[in-house]
């Protein structure tokens, strides 16, 4: 083994952040790491067994790319992922490539250009508790979303442009504690938020019903304005 080799054999973690680089085509084919910052790299396509041998990888920075999509199989063979970036990037749809991620708690999708959701797209990944969605031109979500992520503590989707959320949406997640849904285009919300009992603030204003409502609301405040505009 020469010395090069040796030395990545003992590397826990790799940091190639704000390097210039058009494509990954390297497979890495290495058990012992850990951590690894692909960001700022300008990055457009990964082969999708990049991560094929990193069987202990937790954390994976791919942000401020230009990615379109994710290859389908890019993260299946990644028992211990916990922490996944993925904001500032050009990914159009989430449809499987984040399912069965059993160990996964944060997954970063903020600032895309994601529009298409599948029903089933966090399918298997029940641990995850920060899901952001948010500046991205989404108008629905499926009703089942996030019915597949029991412990899910915040949820950000604001600066989207949402109009509507289906009535069950939020009804599998009895954890959530923090909602964003700011600057969309909401004109009611869907009854499951007030069946949240661990709920302790939601972000409502620049939509049509939030007219004067300055965030972030309590459940206290949010159940106030909520009489208020039925009495």
């Amino acid at each position: 083994m020469n010395e090069l080799a040796l030395v990545l054999e003992r590397l826990d973690r790799i940091n190639l952040h704000d390097q210039v680089l058009s494509s990954w085509r390297t497979k890495l084919d290495h058990g012992r790491l850990q951590s690894i910052n692909l960001s700022r790299l300008n990055l457009e396509t990964l082969r999708d067994n990049t991560f094929a041998d990193c069987d202990d990888l937790e954390s994976i920075i791919l942000a401020h790319n230009h990615l379109r999509e994710i290859p389908a199989s890019l993260f299946t063979e990644l028992p211990n992922l916990k922490y996944l970036w993925l904001h500032n990037n050009h990914i159009k749809s989430i449809r499987t490539e984040f399912q069965d991620l059993q160990q996964l708690e944060w997954l970063y999708l903020n600032n895309n250009q994601i529009s298409t959701v599948a029903e089933d797209c966090f399918k298997g990944t029940e641990q995850l508790q920060d899901l952001r969605l948010n500046k991205n031109p989404i108008e629905s979500y499926p009703e089942k979303i996030v019915a597949e992520l029991p412990y899910l503590i915040i949820f950000a989707s604001h600066h989207c442009q949402l109009s509507s959320l289906p009535d069950d949406l939020f009804s599998k997640n009895s954890y959530l504690e923090r909602i964003y849904l700011q600057d969309n285009r909401l004109t009611k919300l869907p009854q499951s938020i007030f069946n949240l009992n661990r709920l302790e603030k939601i972000w409502l204003s620049g939509n049509p019903l939030a007219v004067n409502i300055e965030d972030p609301l309590t459940k206290a405040d949010l159940q106030s304005w909520y009489q208020s505009q039925h009495n």
